[in-house]
């Protein structure tokens, strides 16, 4: 019975780790003409899996539930070039857009894909290679605090997210529900979602915004220990 309840447990977590990833996605052009490419394969690559999917008839990709981190992002076709787009940022419940340009030379082009700070609908990203050099990074209520002028942080260590209540802020660690981020070491964290305002209905209803934090997994940290 036991062994039973486990791998439901086990079954769960999955779940829940899938609906807090990241999602990347966009579209592959023709550079030379700017017409979309449909039905071509692109392959992201992140924490040493690769997953593929196909673009629809409008030129569209689109990877779900992607681990957040850092991956690589490599369309296949065989009437135009190979375009590897590297270093592409995920956070966790964050949309991270890219735009592919395909050339009718045959070969590869390998790009680095640089992420917006602040997107349209009021979230702010803060993705691996923004925590790597960010001089706050042990202090995470101040390098958030730093990331945007929409947030500051008050003398008792609590968040103001565009005015509102101190208090008001909610915190989201690895799914988990949090009234603070105080005692989590900055060398932990994988990657930082912030809702400024539109904030997602299952997160409740807040006037002062939501923190959603990644921390980084076994994986991340044997990577980074090899790359050393």
């Amino acid at each position: 019975m036991k062994k039973i309840i486990m791998i439901i447990c086990l079954g769960l977590g999955g779940i829940l780790n899938a609906q807090t990833g990241g999602t990347v996605m966009g579209k592959l052009y023709n550079s030379d003409s700017t017409d979309v490419v449909p039905f071509s394969i692109v392959r992201l690559e992140t924490a040493g899996e690769t997953v593929s999917t196909i673009t629809d008839i409008n030129g569209k990709y689109k990877f779900s539930a992607v681990k957040p981190g850092v991956c690589n992002l490599r369309a296949e076709t065989a009437s135009y070039g190979i375009r590897e787009v590297k270093g592409i940022s995920v956070t966790s419940e964050g949309i991270s857009k890219v735009n592919m340009f395909l050339t009718n030379i045959l070969g590869e082009i390998e790009v680095v894909w640089t992420p917006p700070r602040l997107d349209i609908d009021n979230t702010i990203k803060i993705g691996p290679q923004d925590l790597i050099h960010n001089i706050n990074i042990q202090s995470p209520l101040d390098m958030l605090a730093t990331s945007s002028s929409e947030i500051t942080k008050t003398e008792n260590n609590q968040l103001i997210i565009r005015g509102s209540r101190a208090g008001d802020v909610i915190y989201y660690v690895d799914g988990v529900k949090m009234n603070t981020m105080q005692g989590l070491p900055g060398a932990a964290i994988g990657g930082v979602t912030v809702f400024t305002g539109g904030v997602p209905a299952k997160y409740g209803d807040t006037t002062g915004g939501v923190v959603v934090l990644e921390t980084k997994s076994y994986f991340d940290l044997y990577y980074a220990w090899k790359a050393k």
